[in-house]
């Protein structure tokens, strides 16, 4: 009898007979991210784990730290496992695992690898360094989109592939909020460029295109926990508003399932067992980040980071907020004007105005993750116009490509072209042999 069961944020944990694990994806297991503001509604408990720690592959769907967490992974140690990656034009994900020690092996895009009798998978690279898993067992076929977004023709393809299997079909994806959406303000008024009724219907959407049996609720686990970013809790997809939602013939399911992949029959921790009561030691942990705000100070290093960040994109920049970014941390305000390639402090100017807190800004341009930043929640923009609202959606879009090193240079951009152009075009994927 084989199972799939969800735990934490993005963990799924596929296990045989005797609950014996095969295979875990994106393992948080413990403690925060993105500066202490995301925390699990429910983290693991301790058996639960265990068996992650007992399964001999591990999937990294993507880079983001709520998926390759590196506290969890430290507590996974090397060993008898293998850390499974898509292959991606270029990412740092695989040089760091090796440093840390593990047993890494990149799947090949499109090909179905199998882990044991009865249990292929199969890695889907997308164009922004994220990835879908296919998994396909003797009863079930698994669609773990997590934080993917498929362009249609990838999405197409995997329909047609789930016809052709013809076993019942788990969609498991996030639903909910987790960028700027809903962090911008125009003259003091908060103009989210979306709702969040809009998550419940692109998930319905995604599982009626897919014909899916069941869904599962998931990578959208989390609350928010810093005083500066407590706020978005208010615009979290939970349950709750799937249920009232939802209109497809697809079975929602609740969030922490475990499911019988024969019978599809299933079981789910209830609400009142959840571990993720907000507790002192949380808390002091919370405030120490926040105080390293008051303690650190933008240096002229920092500065020139940030405008090499910047200038990355200048030319896009220039098509996309011609007036220029201000960047407002740490009681400076900096203005990148994309025309000139100049940054400098003013009081004026920009077409829009980011918030960012100092400790957070010198992390992001150290570790070179500055598009990290508008994840976190804690990050606000003022526009010069609410119109402006897509394009900046646009500029994180453009500063995660340039953390990714698809920025530097002609020929880095058209190889990263090239290769949206190879994994994301429509065509069949084989069934599993």
């Amino acid at each position: 009898m084989m199972k799939i069961s969800t735990m934490g944020h993005a963990c799924m944990v596929l296990a045989g007979e005797e609950e014996r694990p095969i295979l875990a994806t994106d393992p948080w297991l413990l403690g925060s991210c993105y500066w202490r503001s995301w925390w699990m509604v429910n983290p693991p408990a301790e058996e639960q784990v265990r068996r992650v720690e007992a399964a001999p592959f591990i999937y990294i769907t993507h880079e983001h730290p709520d998926h390759l967490h590196p506290p969890s992974l430290r507590r996974l140690k090397p060993g008898a496992r293998t850390i499974l990656l898509p292959a991606f034009l270029r990412m740092k994900m695989d040089a760091y695992l090796r440093e840390q020690g593990f047993d890494v092996r990149i799947l090949p895009p499109r090909q179905w690898v199998p882990l044991e009798d009865g249990v292929s998978v199969m890695s889907l690279p997308q164009w922004s360094n994220d990835s879908v898993l296919l998994v396909d067992t003797p009863s079930a076929f698994i669609v773990n989109l997590n934080d993917a977004k498929p362009l249609g023709g990838l999405l197409d393809d995997i329909a047609r592939l789930r016809t052709e299997i013809g076993k019942p079909c788990i969609v498991l994806r996030s639903h909910s909020p987790a960028g700027p959406f809903f962090n911008y303000f125009e003259e003091n008024e908060r103009i989210p460029c979306r709702e969040p009724e809009d998550y419940v219907r692109m998930t319905q959407g995604v599982c009626a295109h897919l014909r899916a049996d069941l869904f599962l609720p998931f990578a959208s686990q989390v609350v928010y926990r810093r005083s500066d970013s407590e706020w978005a809790n208010g615009y979290r997809v939970g349950f709750d508003l799937l249920q009232a939602g939802w209109g497809i013939a697809t079975r929602l399911c609740p969030p922490f399932s475990t499911v019988d992949l024969e019978t599809l029959s299933l079981s789910a921790e209830p609400p009142a067992e959840w571990r993720g009561a907000f507790h002192d030691g949380q808390r002091a942990l919370v405030a120490r980040e926040e105080a390293r705000n008051g303690e650190a100070a933008l240096t002229d290093e920092d500065i020139a980071a940030l405008k090499a960040v910047l200038a990355r994109q200048r030319w896009l920049l220039a098509a996309v907020l011609p007036g220029g970014v201000a960047v407002e941390s740490g009681g400076r305000r900096l203005l990148y004007a994309p025309w000139s390639g100049r940054l400098r402090e003013t009081d004026k100017g920009g077409d829009c105005v980011i918030q960012v807190p100092v400790a957070a800004l010198k992390d992001s341009l150290a570790s070179g993750n500055f598009g990290d930043l508008c994840i976190g929640m804690f990050v606000p923009a003022t526009l010069r116009d609410r119109a402006l609202a897509g394009r900046v959606n646009l500029f994180w879009m453009l500063m995660v490509l340039a953390d990714y090193g698809y920025a530097d240079g002609i020929l880095s951009r058209l190889r990263w072209l090239v290769w949206v152009w190879r994994v994301e075009r429509r065509r069949p994927i084989a069934r599993p042999g």
